[in-house]
């Protein structure tokens, strides 16, 4: 037989594209489902984190940027034994891109900023949209530049935490530098559900973007899972990817009931919890049918 040259064909070399589809819309409708039953009929616990943290809030935000710098590290290091791209610069925009997807910053946040806080198209897209999308692509570069040039261990700490300098300075200088120069109103307000049909249904469609991602993501990486826990491993990668860290803060200097803090400031963590596992149920259970086939 012979072999697929391409990284991106051999994705779906075995894997009807029903089945693919079935498994992201799947995953999509059961992890918004997760999330939208929490924030739709809970109602949002007062929360102190930054005075209650005072001068420490600093070092809260930034050890969870370190721990999502780690998960990117981590995640291209996965990445790179299966991908066979030989390009600098298409390694650098592949894995920004990718990024971007699962972090729901390629279109899907700023769609939904303009759908349903009503934001103002050019703002969203200029002052929130650009920053994003050249943060992802510099924290790409760095980590993509290190692991191709530099194999000692020092070089890992010191992508380790110009990523996450990255993660917690870079796209607000840029949004701020980008004010000084464009006066743009950003329009809107701030809404928090109960939401109506066609927000719902934006929710939904939107979310298939970084479900998608994190189903290639899974593809690409399987092979460097042991065989049992993968769904664990792969929600844990996940959370780290995302930065939804933050809610271990937010729980523990919010008020009211604990189990109501927890629902709702992990809110996150349910919704990237169900998409992991169901991904990985989806396939693990073909890649079992297809060798139970083949024997």
């Amino acid at each position: 037989m012979k072999r697929e040259s391409s990284w991106f064909n051999a994705l779906f070399r075995n894997i009807p594209i029903v089945y693919i589809l079935a498994c992201i819309v799947t995953s999509t409708i059961l992890g918004m489902a997760g999330h939208d039953l929490v924030t739709q009929f809970l109602s949002r616990p007062p929360n102190t984190l930054s005075q209650s943290l005072g001068r420490y809030y600093f070092l809260a935000t930034f050890s969870i940027h370190i721990l999502q710098a780690l998960a990117a590290l981590i995640l291209y290091e996965l990445l790179n034994r299966h991908w066979k791209l030989k390009n600098f610069w298409i390694k650098v925009i592949a894995f920004a891109l990718l990024l971007a997807v699962i972090n729901e910053n390629f279109l899907r946040r700023f769609i939904m900023e303009i759908i349903a806080d009503h934001r103002n198209i050019d703002y969203e897209f200029l002052m929130i949209a650009v920053p994003a999308y050249i943060t992802y692509v510099v924290v790409a570069w760095i980590i993509v530049t290190f692991n191709s040039y530099f194999k000692k261990i020092w070089s890992k700490i010191i992508s380790l935490i110009l990523v996450a300098l990255c993660y917690q300075y870079l796209e607000n200088m840029i949004h701020t530098f980008l004010l000084s120069i464009f006066q743009l109103n950003a329009g809107g307000q701030f809404t928090q559900g109960p939401y109506g049909l066609e927000v719902l249904i934006a929710i939904y469609a939107t979310y298939l973007v970084p479900v998608t991602g994190m189903y290639l993501t899974y593809i690409w990486i399987r092979e460097s899972f042991p065989q049992h826990g993968k769904g664990l491993l792969y929600f844990l990668l996940l959370v780290g990817v995302h930065g939804q860290l933050l809610g271990i803060f937010q729980i523990a200097t919010s008020q009211g009931n604990i189990f109501n803090r927890i629902f709702y400031y992990g809110s996150f963590w349910w919704e990237l919890l169900i998409v992991a596992f169901t991904i990985v149920f989806f396939i693990e259970r073909r890649e079992k049918n297809q060798a139970m086939l083949r024997n």
